[in-house]
């Protein structure tokens, strides 16, 4: 049940990417070389950009070395990345068309480039081996606006290959959280869908799902909410109704929820009154926040329980 665009063609689109990918890849690997300081961090950054240019003859061999060389954490700021671009109206096309037109934006800076590594290498601020913790590359990005080209151009361009090759490729199940009905349709799949949104993205969610469920809810405020993310009202006999404080924890799966966590869940319900407190959580909870929760009579929603009710939704 993937929500892929039905316009959305992948082969071309993949194949246009990462024909310009490996120009640019190469371009970049060179200019690299040319501007770096004794810098192990930078020059495996140029390292890397060289392999990924020997490999993108083929789809496979592209996605698989960038794959090799991709950590956990730099996927998820790329799933981020992703995401909040296509929390609006733009799709995750559009984000790769961009991404395409400013690798070859930088591609044409062309005639300026040495003037600008000339400039850059000879900067008395510049010209030794490192002042501060700048380095003649970065200060070569900083350059990159007078031509178009963000600074930060690297870090968009790994997050389009991010998008092909992982949300966007023809055997993903990663669904793009475009809306909250998408979100709770990703998560009755799987627990990839986690990776691309954000805190805020998954509370909506949440109320989604209790609103789906029969009741009336909002999401409390950005800021200090007194341990409640959203509040649902469970509707009773005779016109009635029952509040219901929810906590929502977006935790990875080997940060349990602790007792601190808890206690703010405790603060909600009394400070709104709730007649009840739910804990809905993607990791567990530490022993004594277990004895506390069931102390108090709240109850925890964790990932298997979140999705039985999802899969009674979709």
């Amino acid at each position: 049940m993937r929500m892929r665009s039905k316009r959305f063609d992948w082969k071309a689109r993949e194949t246009a990417l990462r024909a310009t990918f490996r120009e640019w890849a190469i371009y970049r690997a060179k200019l690299m070389d040319r501007t770096l300081n004794e810098n192990p961090a930078e020059t495996q950054r140029m390292q890397r950009l060289e392999t990924l240019a020997l490999a993108a003859d083929t789809p496979e061999t592209l996605a698989a070395e960038w794959s090799r060389n991709s950590s956990p954490a730099a996927s998820m700021l790329r799933a981020q990345v992703l995401s909040e671009f296509v929390q609006g109206n733009d799709t995750v096309d559009d984000f790769l068309s961009q991404v395409e037109d400013l690798m070859e934006a930088e591609l044409r800076i062309g005639d300026n480039l040495k003037e600008i590594v000339n400039e850059v290498m000879s900067h008395k601020k510049f010209s030794g081996k490192y002042i501060g913790h700048s380095t003649r590359l970065r200060q070569y990005e900083y350059r990159l606006p007078e031509f178009g080209v963000p600074a930060n151009v690297e870090a968009l361009v790994e997050s389009g290959l991010y998008a092909i090759y992982v949300a966007q490729s023809p055997s993903s199940l990663v669904i793009l959280p475009d809306t909250r009905a998408d979100l709770i349709r990703a998560l009755a799949i799987g627990d990839d869908v986690l990776r691309l949104v954000t805190p805020r993205r998954f509370e909506e969610m949440i109320a989604f799902i209790y609103e789906s469920l029969g009741c009336r809810t909002i999401l409390t405020p950005n800021g200090p909410d007194w341990g409640a993310d959203v509040l649902a009202w469970q509707p009773g006999p005779f016109g009635t109704e029952s509040l219901v404080a929810v906590q929502v924890k977006l935790y990875s799966a080997g940060r349990k929820v602790d007792l601190a966590g808890v206690h703010g869940l405790h603060g909600a319900v009394t400070h709104y009154n709730a007649h009840h407190g739910h804990l809905v959580a993607t990791s567990d909870l530490t022993k004594p926040a277990s004895d506390f929760m069931r102390s108090e009579g709240y109850r925890f929603v964790d990932l298997v329980a979140l999705r039985h009710e999802i899969e009674q939704l979709v």
